[in-house]
């Protein structure tokens, strides 16, 4: 192997790694996101869950009581 061939394969072990690099930012940039928003969720989802419970409560005092 002469010495252009160990250039050419060092640069081929330093590309891969830069591109290894950057998915891994762009993966983990989007999961947290994506994180992010489900944390904003949780506050509509227990409200509607809630609001069922409440209405579900409602619904069983009126069946007993009628």
């Amino acid at each position: 192997m002469d010495r252009r061939t160990q250039i050419n394969i060092w640069y081929t072990v330093v590309a891969l790694l830069a591109k290894l690099t950057v998915i891994a930012g762009l993966l983990a940039t989007i999961e947290v996101t994506l994180a992010k928003l489900r944390l904003f969720r949780i506050p509509e989802l227990l409200a509607g869950s809630f609001a069922l419970a409440f209405l579900a409560v409602t619904a069983s005092y009126l069946v007993v009581q009628a």
